[in-house]
């Protein structure tokens, strides 16, 4: 991930302790550059927003087999190819985006 938010900050922004039990990250206006592997770390993630970054790539997503819910509304993604492997999405948010 870029936008350079450390694990301590981001588990602080979820508030949780431990990366498997994070279920809820809102990650707004942090200047996120891409969803990379760094996120797999996240498995138990359900609820992704990133919505008003620079996110460029999702590949990290592929990785989220939980993930039901995704805002990256005001990105620069273009490529939604990562969110096959997400078998649990149900909600997709992606309006101004590169796609």
């Amino acid at each position: 991930m870029s936008g350079e938010l450390s694990e301590s900050e981001l588990l602080e922004l979820a508030g949780e302790e431990r990366v498997e039990d994070v279920r809820t990250l809102v990650l707004r206006e942090l200047g996120v550059v891409e969803v990379g592997p760094f996120f797999a770390r996240f498995s138990a993630l359900e609820v992704l927003s990133l919505s008003n970054n620079a996110v460029q790539s999702l590949s990290g997503c592929a990785a989220l087999v939980h993930l039901s819910v995704l805002n990256i509304n005001f990105n620069r993604v273009t490529s939604l190819d990562p969110l096959s492997h997400c078998v649990a999405l149900r909600q997709l948010f992606a309006s101004h985006n590169k796609i």
